[in-house]
């Protein structure tokens, strides 16, 4: 704990089940005047705990960069990781603004747009932005596993383009994406109930043969991957 005692910001970095664990162990050592920050991927009830040990002469400003890929670990960083992403700041109410501002700065070095938001507000957007993403991710690489042998096998050998983009993120760590779907459970059901909802209405479409139902929920489908490009997040 020596270095977070000389430490002006200390930024966890930690899967987000640990988080608070690691803050209890770090904020008593913290010096006057230094910040805490992380980048744990769901807020809930996170914020309140860690403001709740939080020295008084200690200000926290959690944050969460929308950026990364399958990988984890300090190995899977490269130089541009962060640049023209977003980080998104969630402080909690009655945070320090120099603190603040400390921390979008920091951000900003990094490459990164930075955007302020309640928890309830970041971890509503990330349930459909990266949660739900992984969670379908998951759920088809699973329901490949359980078909057949010989059609599984033939499956994973002549799995085209559409299957191996989809599926990139279920390579993501296993543990890490528990503690995740739990900590957001509320947000992330329901987005999913909502997904199923959306998803049972394109089957009774394909069902039926409504074929401007089929084209109509395609193109909507397009319109969003078009707005991503443009604001540069694909």
């Amino acid at each position: 704990m020596a270095e977070a005692a000389q430490a002006d910001c200390v930024m966890i970095c930690v899967p987000v089940g640990a988080v608070e664990q690691v803050a209890r162990q770090l904020l008593p050592h913290m010096k006057p005047g230094s910040i805490l920050t992380d980048v744990a991927s769901v807020r809930g009830q996170l914020g309140p705990k860690i403001t709740a040990i939080l020295p008084e002469n200690v200000a926290y400003v959690p944050g969460h960069p929308m950026a990364g890929t399958e990988h984890s670990g300090p190995d899977a960083g490269f130089s541009t990781l962060f640049e023209d992403r977003w980080a998104l700041l969630v402080p909690p109410e009655g945070a320090d603004q120099n603190a603040i501002t400390t921390i979008e700065k920091l951000w900003t070095l990094c490459g990164a747009r930075t955007k302020i938001l309640t928890d309830d507000e970041h971890d509503r957007i990330c349930a459909m932005v990266s949660h739900l993403p992984h969670l379908l991710a998951f759920t088809i690489c699973d329901t490949a596993d359980n078909l057949s042998d010989e059609l599984r096998a033939a499956v994973l050998d002549y799995a085209a383009s559409g299957f191996r983009d989809f599926t990139r993120i279920a390579a993501s760590d296993p543990v890490m994406w528990r503690d995740i779907f739990l900590a957001n459970r509320e947000a992330l059901l329901g987005t999913l109930d909502r997904f199923v909802a959306d998803t049972q209405a394109m089957a009774d479409a394909i069902r039926k043969g409504d074929e401007a139902g089929i084209i109509n929920r395609i193109e909507r489908g397009r319109a969003i991957r078009r707005t991503l490009i443009e604001n540069r997040q694909a």
